[in-house]
């Protein structure tokens, strides 16, 4: 059995030194063969020096073999403003990212290998969520996504036509920023023949810390954990793959109950899953 670890971003709260400290001396405790992790919005806040040094010390793109027949791709979120307070460039994918997502996943694809996508949000008009609370809240909401979708949803329009979508899902996308329970509908679908998969969230911090710099709120912190279901778990979503099979499933374990969720989805791979180089 192997493991791969896959942190789709908002990795930390706002890159300060205690939490990044508090995030690597968790992550050297997870037992994982490979670890992927990519930059969101929040982990950006203080410029792409502090992101890469500290939290991931790679490109903001670059491609993860993951078998012998997936190409993972991942692109952290980075701009030269990101730094500055600005949100909206906060949520944007650097143009030479998505250059290289358009060639690599292109040539992944046309070798005959299944494209996985690791980006922290999604695009605009895709992925609407709904909230089964809705009298309570709002019913359908679209959080936040990648600020240049425009650029992103060109890229991916390419991908959605290849041939191998006519045998199953070959190109899946990954992501994570709404903080939704992965219990929730529409977290899992396909739009236009990709599998979009919202990974839930993963608190590693301290709530109550998180909020010190708002001292006037502090004792907001639990309340809003016990109202608000996307702060109240831990939850993550398991993939699994056997090898020389063609169908996979992809499961949710809620971390703090130490127990799996009672769904399962039942995914038709476009090519048997193959075993890589160990």
């Amino acid at each position: 059995v192997k493991i791969t670890l896959i942190g789709a971003g908002d990795l930390v709260q706002d890159s300060e030194d205690w939490q990044i400290k508090d995030f690597l001396e968790k992550l050297s405790r997870i037992k994982a063969d490979v670890k992927i992790l990519i930059c969101g919005n929040h982990d950006v806040k203080k410029g792409r020096e502090v992101c890469l040094q500290t939290i991931y010390p790679r490109s903001f793109f670059y491609k993860e073999e993951i078998g012998g027949n997936i190409i993972l791709i991942a692109i952290s979120n980075d701009h030269d403003e990101a730094a500055s307070g600005n949100k909206d460039y906060q949520r944007y994918l650097p143009e030479e990212g998505l250059r290289f997502l358009e060639e690599e996943g292109l040539r992944a694809l046309r070798e005959g290998k299944m494209l996985f996508i690791l980006v922290h949000e999604k695009p605009e008009g895709v992925a609407k969520l709904v909230d089964p609370r809705s009298l309570l809240f709002w019913q359908r909401y679209n959080l936040s996504n990648v600020y240049n979708s425009g650029a992103l949803k060109k890229v991916l329009s390419q991908f959605s036509h290849v041939e191998c979508t006519e045998n199953g899902i070959c190109i899946v996308y990954v992501y994570c920023h709404t903080h939704t329970p992965a219990h929730w509908p529409d977290t899992v679908i396909v739009d236009h023949n990709i599998l979009y998969i919202n990974t839930s969230a993963i608190r590693t911090t301290d709530y109550d810390r998180d909020l010190s710099k708002y001292k006037k709120f502090r004792f907001l912190a639990r309340p809003l954990m016990k109202i608000f279901p996307w702060n109240k778990y831990s939850a993550v979503r398991v993939l699994f793959l056997q090898y020389g099979s063609d169908e996979a499933i992809l499961a949710g374990r809620n971390l703090t109950k130490d127990r799996w969720y009672n769904y399962l989805y039942e995914i038709k791979l476009s090519v048997p899953f193959e075993r890589g180089q160990d």
